[in-house]
């Protein structure tokens, strides 16, 4: 429960608090206090500071009477005798407001909501002054003051419409925010990537050119850059920790953690971060896997190896992401299920490109590598990578690759490996071998629609989330279907989650239908640049392929309309259904818009 405030006490002077502010501060108290009116001047002359530049409560008491201050109108006298002291004329203060406004820029160590609060708070304080900006000038000073490069002003600009010009200033805090803000840096920072990155260090190294472990680590050596740095407008700044701060980057500015943007680290489950510093003395495990940086890849790969084990021998302990535990506990049946082992585990894992998770807990499940049957101890973290068998598990099975014949040998008998479209190898570790016409049977002996809906349901999990087609091809292999089956088999597929989010995107047509048919339906213009200020304007009719073109040297809207007019229009064509062309400027505008219709 939050603590009472305590409106008998009136604010606090002091020096970092303008005098101007403290009267309003004690006008808003006077309204809300219940206070005698007689104590309230009193009360306003004992809270006044006794040291430091603002010492001002002896001063009071000796010039003031304790009868003057113990009065209805004690509060005016003690206010009339601070203005004398303390208060400035409007001008000096207008000016005061305009210059403080004037020199402000974002610090180096601002978040960019705290930079835009600031900025409203000082660019208040000169309307009190009558001294107010228009929306465009405001909106592009928030801009400028920023202190972002010129890429990243252009991409704030993207989110910013001009033609309203009475909200221009809010476009633009909001999409300051948008862009840099700490809600974007956090979204950032929670996507999971695979990266493809070859693991060269031992030491774990969270960002480029940063003092830190990996290359260039100084151990206790502090930075001249990092180590001195202090912000400027701060004064009263003392650093917490005695820890560097992280370099610069392109923009000049500490580079952030994506994940919570502090400027002392960059990963927000990095063991060096403050939050992880109890689990300092907990290794990081490394575990590689190359399925490059786009996130279909990964899924691909997901997809491929359901129910098998990734070879990887540079992961010195074997992990799994949450969909492939899930998806694979799913197939088991239900008394194999209960051998499940679950334990909590706060393992760190560091992959390709230098992400770094925390596994989630440790799992210890059964299965069946050549015929044999074991179990596998695997960490599970949040992330859609397959199972991947790490050196040491590969040891235990005393497993000899044969890399010529794409096999190996596992427990003393050759297996034939399977090869991914990314070039992994993986080998099947399914518990429970399903006889396809035994099951077959079962289904013929079910009459309840529900028996045969559960039925299709394990069989869709049991053979790792098969295609529709291909879980009916079976079912057709093993005779004894009916349509009811493979009805049964599309709802189960339509209606599974992880076939949902992990089935492949449909193939784009290799070609299109025709836009046109006849002459003069549809015309294509666009522009080719032959040499500075000298242009090509090029028309080609979509059906038959008829073209004109000429040289034009500006590609002003009032150019292009005159030449489509002489060029296409007024030598006989005649004006056409509609013109095909980009957003460019010279297309779009009221002019050529006007042409068209």
């Amino acid at each position: 429960m939050a603590a009472s405030v305590n409106y008998k006490v009136p604010p606090v002077f002091t020096e970092q608090k303008p005098y101007s502010r403290w009267i309003d501060e004690i006008k808003a108290w006077k309204a809300l206090t219940d206070l005698d009116k007689k104590k309230m001047g009193i009360a306003i002359a004992l809270s006044l500071p006794e040291e430091g530049l603002n010492s001002i409560r002896d001063k009071v008491f000796s010039d003031l009477s304790l009868e003057a201050l113990n009065a209805d109108d004690g509060v005016d006298k003690l206010i009339e005798f601070m203005d004398k002291i303390f208060k400035k004329d409007e001008l000096s203060e207008a000016y005061e407001a305009y210059s403080e406004f004037d020199r402000f820029r974002r610090s180096k160590v601002s978040s960019m909501e705290e930079y835009v609060t600031e900025f409203e708070k000082l660019y208040n304080k000169t309307k009190k002054f009558k001294m107010e900006l228009p929306q465009p000038v405001l909106a592009f000073k928030l801009l400028e003051y920023s202190e972002l490069e010129m890429k990243d002003r252009q991409l704030v600009l993207t989110g910013v419409n001009y033609e309203q010009v009475e909200s221009l200033f809010k476009q633009m805090a909001t999409s300051l925010k948008k862009f840099f803000g700490q809600q974007a840096s956090k979204d950032m920072g929670d996507r999971i990537k695979v990266e493809s990155a070859c693991m060269a260090d031992e030491e774990v190294n969270y960002s480029r050119n940063r003092f830190g472990r990996g290359r260039g680590y100084r151990g206790n050596q502090s930075s001249n850059r990092a180590g001195d740095y202090r912000p400027q407008s701060n004064s009263n700044y003392k650093a917490k920790f005695n820890k560097s701060v992280n370099s610069n980057g392109p923009d000049g500015l500490p580079l952030r953690c994506l994940s919570c943007d502090s400027i002392r680290h960059l990963v927000k489950q990095c063991p060096h971060s403050y939050e992880n510093m109890a689990k300092a003395n907990q290794g990081v495990e490394k575990a590689v896997l190359f399925t490059g940086n786009k996130s279909q890849e990964a899924l691909v790969l997901l997809t491929e190896s359901a129910n098998s084990a990734i070879l990887d021998s540079a992961c010195t302990s074997t992990v799994a992401g949450e969909t492939w535990m899930k998806c694979y506990l799913d197939s088991l049946d239900s008394s194999i299920r209960e051998k499940v082992v679950e334990n909590p585990s706060e393992t760190l894992f560091k992959f390709g490109g230098g992400t770094v998770l925390q596994s989630t807990k440790k799992v210890t499940f059964p299965c069946a590598i050549a015929g044999v049957e074991c179990e596998i101890q695997a960490d599970v973290v949040t992330s859609d990578i397959p199972l991947l068998l790490s050196k040491d598990s590969m040891k235990k099975a005393k497993m000899k690759l044969d890399l010529e014949n794409d096999s190996a040998n596992i427990f003393g008998k050759d297996v034939q490996l399977q090869c991914t479209s990314s070039g992994h190898y993986c080998v099947p570790i399914d518990q429970l071998k399903i006889d396809i016409k035994v099951t077959a049977a079962a289904l013929v002996a079910t009459q309840m629609t529900k028996d045969k809906t559960k039925i299709i349901e394990k069989l869709h999990k049991q053979f790792a989330h098969p295609s529709a087609k291909r879980l009916k091809t079976l079912l057709k292999d093993a005779g004894g279907y009916t349509k009811e089956h493979l009805d049964c088999v599309d709802e189960i597929t339509e209606g599974c989650d992880v076939c949902k989010k992990y089935k492949k995107t449909p193939a784009r047509p290799v070609v299109s239908l025709p836009l046109a048919t006849e002459f003069n339906e549809v015309v294509a213009v666009d522009l080719k640049e032959w040499k500075p200020n000298t242009y090509f304007l090029h028309l080609i009719d979509i059906a038959t392929r008829f073209s004109l073109a000429t040289v034009i040297k500006r590609k002003t809207p009032d150019v292009i309309a005159d030449k489509i007019m002489s060029l296409w229009i007024g030598s006989g064509m005649g004006p056409p259904k509609r013109f095909l062309a980009d957003n460019g400027g010279e297309f779009a505008n009221e002019i050529f818009r006007d042409i068209v219709c």
